[in-house]
């Protein structure tokens, strides 16, 4: 994102366009997860880009709305700069990042374009079905086809996709995530689940039975199920195989903090990054509290030798 330049606050234009007015194809919306759904929509929007030769631009909001009326206490599936990575790999030509404080929220339906216009010429605008906007998410898509004829756009309106009969939802992926089933969170963003964490210091525990952990604070990011998992590990360049506990650890602690503690495998004392990315390969088992720590390091050598390191350090 180093070549993108800010340009307006509190809506903060991503694009090298030396401050003229952009003539484009956009979507709108949070697009957390940008999973097969969004990918789908986004799709569109490039085509029709191309086709009537105008640049792409997407719309979203930051921190997510939902998030902001705190409707969703579990967070994000992708923060900004994951989402942007994403979508911007998928060709698209600038974004428009809006921050969602009140007085955005409390901005009316025709405002609200009103807004945007100041940076975009919007000719086409392609949105999700369940597209709403403007303050309490009163407008639909069927308003913004009113608006978009006093305001010079046409609108294409995409229905939701399905996956084996089911909808593809962000929250469908939550409540996959709150199950543990990293199988149909895969099939429905369409890759593995990865997280950016925050290094914190932990108690040492680890070291001393002799499985030294990472342990990382998730942030806003939505937390998956209590237990055990095989996960990839990201520091810069460089990635690691690891066994990810997430949970109380009610073996070794009395509070009930939700913890996320990684041991890496094939690890040499390589300098760490402060932040670190963490994909989340296969739910192994769920936690449980041993009797001693004997059992405790024979489970986790169990889940390192007999699980993750035959399947997945291939």
């Amino acid at each position: 994102m180093s070549r993108y330049a800010l340009r307006v606050a509190p809506m903060i234009l991503h694009s090298s366009t030396g401050g003229k007015k952009i003539k484009c194809v956009a979507t709108i919306g949070a697009f957390d997860g940008v999973h097969r759904g969004h990918l789908y929509l986004l799709k569109q929007v490039l085509d029709s880009s191309r086709t009537i030769r105008l640049a792409s631009v997407l719309i979203t909001f930051w921190p997510l709305p939902s998030v902001a009326l705190n409707k969703n206490p579990h967070g994000f599936l992708t923060d900004l700069e994951q989402k942007i990575k994403i979508i911007k790999d998928l060709g698209f030509d600038h974004f428009l990042i809006l921050k969602t404080d009140s007085r955005l929220l409390q901005t009316e339906g025709e405002d609200f374009f009103k807004k945007i216009a100041r940076n975009l010429d919007i000719k086409k605008l392609i949105v999700g079905e369940d597209f709403r906007f403007g303050r309490g998410a009163k407008k639909n898509a069927i308003s913004l086809k009113q608006i978009s004829l006093r305001s010079g756009f046409s609108v294409d309106i995409v229905k939701k996709r399905k996956y084996r009969g089911a909808i593809i939802s962000s929250s469908f992926i939550r409540r996959a995530l709150a199950g543990g089933d990293l199988k149909k969170v895969k099939a429905f963003l369409g890759r593995n689940y990865l997280v950016i964490g925050k290094r914190i210091r932990g108690k040492g525990i680890g070291t001393q039975i002799g499985y030294p952990t990472v342990n990382l604070d998730l942030g806003g990011f939505v937390v998956p199920a209590n237990g055990v998992y095989a996960v990839r590990v990201f520091s810069g360049t460089r990635s690691f195989l690891g066994a990810c506990s997430v949970g109380e650890n009610p073996t070794l602690q009395k509070n009930k903090k939700i913890r996320v503690e990684i041991h890496l495998l094939h690890y040499f004392k390589t300098v760490l990054k402060e932040r670190l990315g963490v994909e989340f390969l296969e739910y192994i088992r769920p936690q449980r509290r041993f009797s001693s720590l004997a059992e405790l390091t024979g489970a986790i050598s169990r889940d390192i030798h007999h699980f993750i390191l035959p399947k997945y350090s291939r």
